[in-house]
């Protein structure tokens, strides 16, 4: 990750890093607009549940001397953006998952699956649906919307097409594809002796052209059997509310703000903080499900970094996110 490194001596202590995020989601078909009252907020952590820990770095300085780099860049820094103008809406909507939560309904989904319990298990304290027997096990959670089933003994998926359509079709067979809009693709699930004979399939919804980047549905598949599949599986999406879109001069501001200030990452993030020199290479703008059920415009930052400063000479690549929404 760093390249050049002259004439001190670095110690990284790793905290026990946590970012919590829901990674795959099945976006159900969107309700009618409506207005609600917002009592959480559009943060992408959940200060009391989830704790964003970057890792503590130590530099020694020439005089002996040392730094510590934590919750905020303590060094003289700048930002600059590299990108050609890009052209994004003045405004975009809100969205809110609604979960499933009424048994009768846990036992329909369940049976789109071939399931055909005589019961189901309730966790009182996750708050989940559970189903086992010799051939399938079934789990729902209706706090986050999270359902996985695996098989334990592959099922063909008696579908035709490459494995793109054939993820697709199971889907739609069950009722289970409400997205009208979705980006998909293929990657390895697990790979053995540098090869892997299990792919994955990853279905991610859209909303306004704009993908949502940490949802989606992940379909596993040996060949043309079925191994497991695993999202979040919400009742519906609905709209809360249009809201103004962050100009990017106005986040990247925002971000230097942030990082001097060592505010806590709620509704930002930073994949390294010691650096005197930022350079933002591209900015894409994604809907994100944060910790409370909101689908939240996020605008994400990829390029290097560079610390130059005394004997400390070093650079590598660097990522952050900033919610993109402005709030009033």
């Amino acid at each position: 990750m760093f390249f050049g490194v002259k004439k001190y001596e670095k110690i990284r202590i790793l905290g026990a890093g946590i970012i919590i995020i829901m990674l795959f989601l099945v976006a159900s078909i969107v309700s009618d607009t409506r207005k609600e009252q917002v009592q959480g907020s559009f943060e992408l952590y959940d200060p009391e549940k989830v704790r964003v820990v970057l890792p503590v770095v130590y530099y020694k300085l020439e005089n002996g001397s040392i730094i510590r780099i934590h919750e905020k860049n303590p060094f003289p820094f700048s930002i600059k953006l590299s990108v050609r103008k890009a052209t994004f809406p003045n405004s975009l909507t809100v969205y809110k998952i609604e979960k499933y939560k009424n048994p009768e309904k846990i036992f329909q989904i369940a049976s789109k699956f071939g399931i055909s319990p005589d019961k189901l298990y309730y966790n009182n304290i996750t708050g989940a649906y559970l189903y086992h027997d010799s051939n399938i096990t079934f789990e729902y959670e209706t706090k986050t919307g999270f359902i996985r089933v695996v098989f334990k003994s592959p099922i063909s998926s008696n579908l035709n097409g490459n494995i793109t359509e054939r993820a697709l079709n199971f889907l739609k067979a069950r009722g289970l594809l409400y997205m009208q809009n979705y980006t998909i693709k293929v990657v390895d699930y697990r790979k053995l002796n540098n090869s892997s004979s299990l792919k994955a399939v990853i279905v991610k919804p859209k909303l306004e052209t704009f993908v949502v980047d940490n949802l989606g549905f992940a379909i596993v598949l040996e060949g043309d059997k079925i191994i497991r599949i695993e999202g979040v599986l919400p009742q519906k999406i609905v709209p809360i509310g249009r809201y103004e879109i962050k100009t990017i001069p106005e986040s990247i501001k925002e971000l230097e703000e942030k990082l001097r200030r060592g505010e806590p990452m709620r509704d930002w993030y930073i994949s390294w903080m010691a650096f005197t020199e930022m350079n933002i290479q591209n900015i894409t703008l994604t809907y994100r499900l944060n910790s409370e059920g909101y689908i939240v415009p996020v605008y994400n930052m990829h390029g290097t970094y560079m610390l130059d400063y005394k004997n400390l000479h070093e650079k590598g690549n660097i990522t952050a996110m900033i919610v993109a929404i402005r709030i009033q």
